[in-house]
């Protein structure tokens, strides 16, 4: 039971475990970091699509008086 892990692979592993989720935060954080703000408004408004209050697509229009 005592003999599952030797000393030296623990070490060996250690890095990987701290490499890979840097390295999967870094790439798309660099890509946002590149990223104006209006090319960042004009992709969420394609994506979810420019809503209103009530939710629909169509643009609302001034009450009549």
């Amino acid at each position: 039971m005592t003999d599952v892990w030797r000393a030296p692979e623990p070490a060996e592993v250690a890095p990987a475990g701290l490499v890979i989720p840097v390295g999967g935060a870094m790439v798309p954080a660099r890509r946002a970091a590149r990223l104006t703000v209006a090319e960042v408004l004009r992709n969420e408004q394609g994506q979810f699509g420019a809503r209103n209050r009530s939710g629909s697509k169509k643009p609302e229009r001034a009450p009549r008086s």
